[in-house]
């Protein structure tokens, strides 16, 4: 071995030494700086504190709606080839357990489980979201990874309905709450510990721990990829769960050694839950950013429905700030690259009068007048105080001009969805009979008086059998 190798052999050996042997749940050694460490600690103890009493009848329901709309996304996910890979993945990697994935019949372990609901959830841009997050780098879309892993550990913990629930609710405030993770861990990995933590009942320090080691586990966020980025999403729910559990068999604790300054925190909303209720729920499988669009052309529509082919130009008005989404998509694209398009989104809901699954299929991406119309739309960025704006103007051939404004977009707190449009969605996108959308419905709004979440695997299971997902 070198000179300097053997130096390198000896710092190592002096500071395994120095950090002497570490106690099951207080470690003796402390960094000069513990920042970090103070941030995972406030989080446990907010995870750690939660009862079912404190979260009131508006974050029941809150959080009820919130588990609907993730399972109503993983139902659709498990409908589509990536979802029957996922599903096949997860299944030979996994060894027989006690949890069902929507859209299944078959039964994981809980981390596989975990990761292959997250999986789904995202496979589609339909789940929920949480617009203050995102600029502060808390989870823009927390509930494609809190509840999978809820839905996981709840059924291998044997939790309560109410139980499950709270857990839900921590999982949320956490998600969206813990920003800025030190080596750039994603929010989305904490709010899947925090669920675990609390189904294993972790001790605070043990909880501290675990969320420490699914943040730095866990990859960034796959906003970068807008096509794979459901795989993210699941390798960050299933390194909630593997923390967890490594912590819950006895892994040694410690404390973080980075020391360098941070902007990491965690900032408690006002009670528990109170998170869910600034949620907003999609009518469209579709980016958030393009629903404005999707409205305005729809609430045009009857105006020229007659007359498309005499459409002469179209002019969106975008916000600079969403120069991403603002983009035109030609033929032969990944499905993905339709729903973040305002541009797509916006012509084919003019053109077919809806905007839902079909509309991303290439029988209809590749349809000849939509392309035709899309390279006929320009768009126009301007600078805006708020960004909850969508305008568009469709010029005819003959010079008459029809305008359509759309503010507030349906889906938030302002315009919410009612209960009964969310399992909806299933009937709409993936053909689910009425009666079995309204099945599901049922046993998730009596979640908060259930004994155990039997009702709601057996009600995702025959779905999936009834179905044929996989």
């Amino acid at each position: 071995m070198s000179f300097r190798g053997r130096n390198v052999l000896e710092r190592v050996k002096r500071k395994i030494r120095s950090l002497g042997n570490m106690g099951k749940d207080v470690p003796r050694w402390t960094p000069a700086t513990v920042g970090y460490e103070e941030v995972f600690e406030e989080m446990a103890r907010w995870v750690t504190s939660a009862v079912p009493a404190s979260l009131d009848n508006a974050g029941r329901r809150s959080a009820k709606r919130a588990v609907l709309d993730a399972i109503v996304c993983m139902l659709v996910g498990a409908s589509t080839k990536e979802g029957h890979t996922t599903l096949a993945f997860a299944a030979q990697a996994s060894p027989s357990g006690p949890c069902v994935v929507p859209g299944t019949e078959f039964k994981l372990s809980s981390w596989q489980a975990a990761y292959a609901g997250s999986a789904l959830c995202q496979i589609h841009d339909a789940n929920d979201g949480y617009r203050r997050a995102g600029g502060k780098g808390g989870a823009y879309h927390p509930g494609r990874v809190v509840v999978p892993v809820a839905l996981a550990v709840g059924q291998e913990a044997d939790m309560s309905g109410i139980e499950f629930l709270t857990a839900v609710a921590v999982g949320y405030d956490i998600a969206t709450r813990a920003v800025n993770g030190p080596l750039a861990s994603p929010s989305d990995a904490y709010g899947s510990a925090a669920v675990a933590c609390r189904a294993l009942y972790l001790s605070p320090p043990q909880t501290a721990f675990a969320l420490r080691v699914a943040g730095f586990a866990s990859p960034r966020s796959g906003a970068q990829d807008f096509e794979t980025n459901n795989l993210t999403c699941a390798q960050q729910a299933r390194s909630g769960v593997e923390a967890a559990w490594l912590t819950k068999l006895g892994y040694p604790l410690s404390r973080a050694l980075i020391e360098e300054p941070t902007r990491f925190a965690f900032s408690a909303p006002g009670r528990l839950g109170q998170t869910l209720d600034e949620l907003y729920f999609k009518p469209y499988p579709a980016c958030r950013y393009t629903h404005y669009y999707i409205e305005a052309a729809l609430n045009l529509r009857p105006k020229i429905v007659g007359r498309l082919p005499s459409i002469d130009a179209i002019r969106i008005h975008v916000p600079t700030r969403w120069n991403g989404p603002a983009h035109r998509v030609g033929r032969g694209e990944y499905f993905k690259s339709y729903e973040f398009s305002i541009a797509y989104t916006a012509v084919a809901a003019l053109v077919d009068g809806d905007f839902g699954l079909a509309q991303v299929k290439p029988e209809r991406t590749d349809d000849s007048l939509i392309q035709e119309l899309q390279a006929r739309t320009s768009l126009l960025e301007f600078e805006a105080e708020s960004d909850l704006a969508g305008t568009i103007e469709i010029v005819m051939t003959d010079g008459s001009v029809f305008s359509e404004t759309v503010s507030v977009a349906q889906g938030g707190s302002e315009r919410p969805l009612p209960d009964e449009a969310l399992s909806e969605r299933m009937v709409r996108w993936v053909g689910v009979a009425p009666e079995d959308a309204d099945a599901l419905l049922d046993v998730v709004m009596r979640l908060d008086t259930s004994g155990s979440l039997d009702d709601v695997a057996a009600c995702m299971a025959t779905l999936g059998e009834r179905y044929a997902f996989v």
